[in-house]
């Protein structure tokens, strides 16, 4: 089916029909916007937060910048949207000039919709004029509702570049030390990378430290503690000192 323009949240009908002039102008207004028909907003006003639509899958696009990478098992997830649908919103963006719209969050639950056999999502659109605003609304918004592994915290952050404010990182509670020491994991093997992602609950931050010191130094040593902390003999960062010290 074609863009569902309909309005979830429910508007009040105490009244048989709406008297306000201007209220059902800016009404109008803002469906245009969904729909493609009208102006997006203005410099002044960098993004406007609409009503709930149901947009089709195919619709909306992953940017490549897209924080979250380990989707994890979906199994769960897509029996209940088969049974209940999607209960929380995605949130999009209108990309401007076309009728497609690109993922700010909720990649799991439109990944689950997909495999649940469904056509179109509940989706939040927000239209914005600044395209890297993206970039900064999906980082805020994943931070906030995601647990992101640390590997996906640290590709987000270098692909932010200059735009990881001390502002931003206020607002999703991380310093600026903490942001750097997240980027430098990126120096880390792509295997061990793959690694951390896929369990990340092995790697607490004092491990990964490690590693990254280990492996500047000597690349058998760290394949040895990476090793060792895969296989359960290492689960501190304690330990893990220990055992490099050990490996002289």
């Amino acid at each position: 089916m074609d863009l569902l323009r309909m309005v979830v949240k429910k508007r009040s009908e105490d009244n048989t029909r709406v008297k306000d002039s201007d209220s059902l102008s800016r009404f109008a207004t803002r469906v245009a916007k969904l729909k493609g028909e009208g102006p997006l907003a203005s410099s002044a006003e960098p993004e406007v937060t609409l009503e709930v639509i149901s947009i089709n899958i195919i619709d909306i696009e992953v940017p490549k910048t897209y924080m979250r990478k380990s989707l994890g098992d979906l199994s769960a997830l897509v029996s209940s949207v088969k049974l209940y649908g999607i209960q929380q919103p995605i949130k999009v963006i209108k990309v401007r000039g076309t009728n497609k719209y690109r993922l700010v969050y909720g990649l799991r639950r439109l990944e689950a919709a997909k495999k649940a056999g469904h056509d179109s999502v509940p989706c939040i659109v927000e239209l914005v004029t600044i395209e890297n605003r993206l970039q900064t609304l999906s980082m805020v918004e994943n931070f906030a509702r995601l647990s992101l592994n640390p590997i996906e915290q640290a590709n987000a952050f270098k692909a932010m570049g200059d735009k990881m404010t001390d502002e931003l990182c206020r607002n999703i509670g991380k310093t600026s030390g903490y942001v750097q020491e997240a980027i430098s994991l990126l120096s880390l093997p792509e295997s061990v990378q793959e690694e951390v992602m896929a369990e990340p609950d092995l790697y607490t931050w004092g491990i990964l430290m490690v590693l990254i010191k280990t492996y500047g130094s000597s690349n058998a040593h760290g394949r040895k503690l990476f090793q060792a902390v895969a296989t359960g003999k290492v689960n501190t960062a304690k330990e893990a000192e220990f055992f490099v010290q050990s490996l002289g």
